[in-house]
């Protein structure tokens, strides 16, 4: 996306920390104003190998849809547009679904049990979240005192300059359309059949 290439490289870079092994996935918090496209940057990844992209509802919805592929660690990341939604909850509940995502990025979940669902796995299992928020939604998750999540990730936010304004006006009306997301030539899907991919990223590590 114009202007946008170094957040695609960090999210990109955050997304192939899921193929480490031994290494927690790397989490990552997109912050910009409101209607400057963070959801389409992410939306470009929805495919990407080991990572599910996915609506925020709650996290239990989340658990029990996901759950199978957590506990067998094939899951790496979890895409959410964003969390604005979160924060915009009452406290309790607020911190209550901060807190469940701190564990899954974090410590890892073992055990995770509700009347409707009954998560284990042998070992505790991390995936990291990758997601968007405004501005008004980091302030709000620094009145809530959940300084325990934003610790847990990378916080990286961004602005349009008048000249990249410029430059996205110019592409819009010359009817341009951005290419399918690659990374100096290499499709997300590669990762699967090419290590190098990752080994260009992260030196030599042993791939999960």
């Amino acid at each position: 996306m114009i202007g946008l290439e170094v957040i695609e490289r960090l999210a990109l870079l955050a997304l192939t920390s899921g193929f480490v092994m031994g290494e927690r996935p790397i989490s990552l918090i997109i912050a910009a104003s409101r209607g400057s496209g963070k959801s389409d940057l992410l939306g470009q990844y929805r495919n990407f190998p080991g990572t599910a992209y996915r609506s925020y509802s709650t996290f239990a919805s989340i658990m029990h849809e996901l759950g199978p592929q957590i506990a067998a660690g094939t899951l790496h990341h979890l895409i959410l547009p964003t969390i604005d939604v979160i924060t915009e909850a009452p406290r309790e509940k607020a911190l209550a679904e901060l807190a469940a995502f701190s564990v899954l990025i974090e410590e890892g979940l073992k055990e995770w049990t509700t009347m409707r669902i009954q998560f284990r796995s042998n070992v505790p299992r991390t995936v990291g979240l990758i997601t968007s928020a405004s501005e008004d939604t980091i302030h709000r998750l620094t009145e809530l005192k959940a300084v325990g999540f934003l610790g847990r990730c990378v916080v990286v936010s961004y602005s349009y300059s008048e000249e990249t304004l410029d430059a996205v006006a110019e592409s819009i009306t010359l009817g341009q359309t951005i290419s399918p997301f690659s990374f100096n030539g290499i499709a997300p899907r590669a990762i699967e059949s090419d290590p190098d991919v990752i080994r260009r990223y992260w030196g030599n590590p042993t791939l999960a």
